[in-house]
């Protein structure tokens, strides 16, 4: 049920945020679109006014092509018929020194005034000119001047009163105005809607357009709420696609909300809480059976008692950085559980794994003193292992660290002998106390002589350097019998004991003695070596 909330709010919020957002991207859009349409609407009123004077001179020019821009009768004739072909055209007249005549001489056209008294505009052709004229019932007109020559020009008068009309689209026509000026200010056409709504608006929006060939600019005024409301519909597709998209995102939003958190997440959370846990796994001398002390290990404890296997943990750790954390919660939980057995019993060393990269870690030493303080463990009895399971990158600095470290009275053993990057030559090179025999040789070296080999070879070597020898992983009486042959000194596995608690484990070292004799942890006495050399007997009976 509760998923089931999650999701339907999720999809719902999700609704309601992409279609507010679907909103605003239409409202955007439109918004651009419509300022576009109208830039391109005041470039369109240039064009088309661009036209109406090209149509006029190319009346003009075809006229003269044919010897008939002439104060003739054939000329007349002509001219008149030009006027006809031509909607724009209102008149076409030549004057040519003292000789003028027009299209129609009726016409109530001023030409004669307006051609002698307006002011004329260059063109970027320099044989064409514009002026501005009104009929006689006040309607805009526009003079195209063709100067043939000295004294000799042909002028055509472009109608320009319902040139603009169709330019605004008709939702926008009652709400705008536009016009084309000639020179600076001079109207040459315009529209302007009768209702005066556009007066109304105490905001309005302002688009230009200005001719690269002619003197002529175009100005639209539109009211900005009508330029607001204009194409405002929103296609259903919108709608159908964020109610689409809501129902995705809601779900994807759902899903993750509702998805419990990583284990990396449940790592971070469980190093905050107090969720891992040191445990102790007991270290004995093979030779007279006595706990001389004990490996750290990190268990992960829920708080419903449930436990992570390590396995899947330390890895994880290890990946995502989050190592560091796991061995100060653990040397930070040991330190007060152990204090008074230490005290009781000085000379029991505890140890702790770290990998090559935090060994080798910037400010390593520091950051480890100041933990073992914190702790209240002696640095005295504390042993760092370091894995030989990944590769020590820089052996020189390696070596520099264990040099600090000893300065601190804390020793380096090195954990996984013989099955990892490193080679033999770490074990001279590192300058570490203690060599750590891995589980995979004591498996085989009952049975395997070439295991018994290796395990000779790395006995002898580390007797050589002075080091300490530890074999991991001891299961079955018979290892230890073979273990204390071959000169190895400590052990720790499953036959002594699992990782135990704290309280556990204190139990384990008050046991281990009695009346000045050491006990097997679980009630009999660990195998002695053999006597003889030769194949290792096999001891049975022993638990």
């Amino acid at each position: 049920m509760k998923r089931i909330l999650v999701y339907g709010l999720s999809i719902l919020a999700s609704a309601v945020i992409l279609f507010g957002v679907a909103q605003s991207i239409h409202r955007a859009f439109v918004d651009t679109w419509n300022e576009r349409q109208f830039e391109e609407l005041a470039v369109r009123a240039i064009t088309r006014m661009e036209f109406a004077i090209d149509l006029a001179v190319i009346a003009m020019s075809e006229l003269s092509a044919s010897g008939k821009l002439a104060c003739t009768s054939q000329g007349e004739e002509a001219i008149r018929s030009a006027v006809f072909a031509s909607s724009a055209i209102k008149d076409i007249f030549i004057m040519n020194g003292g000789e003028a005549c027009r299209a129609f001489a009726e016409s109530d056209l001023q030409l004669e005034t307006a051609a002698a008294n307006k002011p004329r505009y260059g063109a970027r052709n320099a044989q064409i000119s514009l002026f501005s004229m009104t009929d006689n019932a006040g309607h805009p007109a526009l003079g195209v001047v063709w100067t043939l020559g000295e004294g000799t020009e042909a002028i055509a008068i472009v109608s320009t009163d319902a040139l603009l009309f169709d330019i605004l689209p008709a939702a926008v026509r009652d709400y705008a105005d536009i016009r084309i000026d000639l020179g600076a200010s001079t109207v040459v056409a315009s529209y302007e809607p009768g209702t005066g709504r556009l007066a109304e608006s105490e905001v309005a929006k302002h688009f230009r357009g200005t001719s690269d060939r002619y003197p002529l600019a175009s100005r639209l005024r539109i009211n900005e709420r009508a330029s607001s409301g204009w194409n405002r519909e929103r296609p259903l597709f919108i709608d159908i696609a964020a109610f689409i998209a809501a129902i995705i995102v809601g779900s994807l939003i759902g899903k993750l909300l509702s998805r419990p958190p990583s284990l990396t997440d449940e790592l971070k959370n469980a190093i905050r809480s107090g969720e891992i846990k040191p445990y102790f796994q007991p270290i004995i001398s093979l030779g007279s059976n006595e706990i001389v002390g004990c490996e750290l290990l990190a268990r992960w404890i829920r708080r419903d008692g449930t436990m992570v296997s390590p396995a899947e943990f330390i890895p994880l750790a290890e990946n995502s950085g989050l190592i560091d954390g796991v061995m100060e919660a653990i040397l930070t939980d040991a330190g007060p559980q152990l204090a008074n057995l230490i005290a009781e019993r000085p000379s029991l060393k505890v140890s702790f794994n770290v990998t090559p990269r935090q060994f080798l870690g910037e400010g390593f030493v520091t950051r480890l003193g100041a933990l073992i303080l914190q702790s209240g463990l002696s640095r005295a009895r504390l042993v760092v292992e370091v894995t030989e399971r990944q590769q020590i990158d820089d052996m020189a600095r390696a070596r520099t660290v264990t040099a600090e470290l000893r300065e601190l009275g804390i020793q380096v053993a090195i954990d996984d002998a013989g099955t990892g990057h490193n080679g033999l030559s770490a074990l001279q090179t590192l300058g570490a106390s203690c060599v750590k025999i891995d589980k995979l040789f004591v498996d085989g070296v009952v049975t395997d002589h070439r295991t018994r080999t290796i395990v000779e070879m790395l006995v002898t070597v580390a007797r050589e350097f002075g080091m300490t020898t530890v074999a991991e992983g001891i299961e079955h009486s018979e290892q230890v019998a073979v273990l204390k042959a071959l000169g190895v000194q400590e052990g720790q596995g499953f036959l002594i004991s699992r990782p135990v608690p704290a309280a556990e484990f204190r139990e384990q070292v008050n046991r281990s003695s009695l009346a000045g004799k050491v006990v097997a942890l679980e009630g009999g006495r660990l195998p002695t070596a053999p006597a003889q050399s030769g194949p290792p007997m096999r001891l049975s009976g022993w638990r």
